[in-house]
């Protein structure tokens, strides 16, 4: 066993040599948790997006559905769907995607 910087490593001795060992069976964040958080970070932001296309629908007095209705709120939430597959993926779509919402939620604050 070595302590680093407060975190306890165990190494277990195998016939390859000594491999790292984790005690901890179980995930650091229960799906149901990261899903939870999620739902209201979506919420929140979409409730954000639609106040601020409702603010504009009013002082543009426009009777039917502007574009915009449409294309920030998929940005918002393609916002959050970026954040978690870029966790896992990286390409040129993903990060030009990511970089389009994350400039809209820049400018929707």
């Amino acid at each position: 066993m070595m302590a680093t910087g407060g975190w306890l490593i165990c190494f277990k001795k195998s016939d390859d040599g000594l491999k790292m060992h984790s005690n901890s069976s179980k995930p650091r964040f229960p799906r149901s948790r990261i899903i939870r958080f999620l739902s209201v970070v979506s919420t929140t932001l979409l409730v954000a997006t639609w106040f601020v296309c409702a603010t504009w629908n009013h002082f543009w007095q426009t009777a039917s559905v502007p574009v915009w209705q449409i294309i920030f709120p998929a940005l918002t939430l393609l916002f959050v769907a970026t954040t978690i597959l870029g966790r896992c993926y990286s390409n040129h779509w993903l990060r030009l995607g990511y970089r389009i919402s994350a400039i809209w939620l820049g400018v929707l604050n």
